[in-house]
């Protein structure tokens, strides 16, 4: 969701850096070594940190337009072949559970983070189990289709921040542009 936005933060606010790092955590997050932190959490974290939520995740099968005919219904997952991101490594079985499927869906190849599954899914090499937010952009120029739907799950997508530096006026700016960004 993010960075085929950015583009537009950079045009408005020039002078602003911004460093994208994998896998930032809270503790980061408290120790200066991060100044936002965009998670998808299932609960609100705590009052040290300022939390505005993005969007309550919503996750579902994705796949190239080529597995359309094959995947119907969930049952039909059983022979397609699976990809999984390690950043996500339940969001499978938490489909499932939320869609009433029941199935093993832990084969398959797996990719170190979401944006190499994604781009693993549009390539044809299988099906993604994805969050609704990240994959907005490929939904809409038909790369990826979800002849699934999406089921919500027990996680939101927050941008969070030390309570302390939320003030600053470069976070301030980045929190207004991310909401803009995030809307439908």
């Amino acid at each position: 969701m993010l960075i085929p936005r950015i583009a537009s933060f950079y045009q408005r606010y020039p002078g602003i850096e911004i460093r994208f790092q994998p896998l930032a955590d809270l503790a980061q997050l408290r120790s200066e070594h991060v100044d936002v932190l965009i998670l998808s959490h299932s609960a609100r974290p705590e009052s040290d940190i300022d939390a505005m939520l993005i969007s309550e995740d919503e996750i579902g099968p994705l796949c190239a337009p080529q597995f359309a005919r094959q995947l119907q219904s969930g049952n039909d997952l059983r022979a397609l072949p699976l990809l999984h991101a390690d950043t996500r490594l339940h969001a499978w079985s938490e489909w499932a559970e939320k869609a009433g499927i029941s199935g093993n869906f832990s084969g398959g190849q797996h990719f170190d983070s979401l944006t190499l599954g994604i781009q693993a899914a549009r390539s044809g090499l299988g099906v993604l189990m994805a969050p609704h937010l990240l994959v907005r952009q490929e939904l809409e120029d038909g790369t990826l289709i979800a002849p699934l739907g999406f089921v919500r799950v027990e996680r939101a997508t927050w941008m969070l921040t030390r309570q302390s530096r939320s003030p600053e006026p470069e976070i301030s700016l980045f929190r207004d542009w991310l909401r803009e960004a995030a809307q439908p």
